[in-house]
C-alpha cells in the first residue's frame, strides 16, 4: 500500500506541474493575443485555439487529482446523516468511489472510440489533427481510475482498522 501511496503522490505533483504549464501556455496566448488586438488592431488565429485546447488539458489532468482528493461534486446528504456511524460512513465512500470507478474505467474504453470517431478532423486555425488533442483523454482517465483504485483500497483499510465497531 506505501508503494501505491507514493506513486499517487507522485502522479499528483507531476499533475499539478503539467496544470500550471497549461496555465502558463494559457495565460501568454490569451495576454499576445490581447495586445495584438488593441495595439496592432490584428490578432493571431491560433491563440484563441490553443487556449481551448490547453484548457482541455488542465480540465481533464486536474480530474485525476480531483479524484486523488475525493473532490467530486457530490449530494453529501448520505454521509451527513451517518455521521454517528464512521463505519456506515466509511463504507458508503468507499461504494461511492466504487462507483466512480466504474464510470471512469467506462470512459477510459469510450475515450479510444471518440478518438477514432474525431480523430479524422483537422483543427480549423491551427490545422492540426483533433486526435492530438484528445489523446490526453485515455492517459487521464487512466489516471484517475489509478488516484480511485488507491482511494478505495485507503478506504478499505480504514474500514479494516474500525473493526471493533458496529456497522
Amino acid at each position: 500500500m506505501k508503494s501505491l501511496l507514493k506513486a499517487s503522490d507522485f502522479f499528483d505533483k507531476i499533475c499539478g506541474w503539467a496544470i500550471g504549464l497549461l496555465f502558463g501556455v494559457m495565460t501568454v496566448t490569451y495576454f499576445i493575443q490581447i495586445l495584438l488586438r488593441y495595439v496592432f488592431g490584428t490578432g493571431l488565429m491560433w491563440t484563441e485555439e490553443l487556449t481551448r485546447y490547453a484548457d482541455i488539458w488542465a480540465i481533464m489532468i486536474g480530474g485525476a487529482m480531483l479524484a486523488k482528493r475525493r473532490n467530486w461534486i457530490n449530494v453529501s446528504v448520505l454521509e451527513e446523516t451517518m455521521n454517528k456511524h464512521p463505519r456506515r460512513k466509511a463504507k458508503l465512500l468507499v461504494f461511492q468511489q466504487i462507483l466512480t470507478l466504474v464510470f471512469f474505467t467506462a470512459m477510459f474504453f469510450i475515450a479510444f472510440k471518440f478518438i477514432k470517431l474525431a480523430g479524422t478532423q483537422v483543427s480549423t486555425n491551427m490545422r492540426i489533427p483533433k486526435r492530438w488533442v484528445y489523446w490526453i483523454f485515455p492517459p487521464a482517465f487512466a489516471l484517475t481510475v489509478f488516484q480511485t483504485v488507491v482511494v478505495i483500497l485507503s478506504g478499505l483499510r480504514d474500514i479494516r482498522s474500525m473493526g471493533g465497531e458496529k456497522a
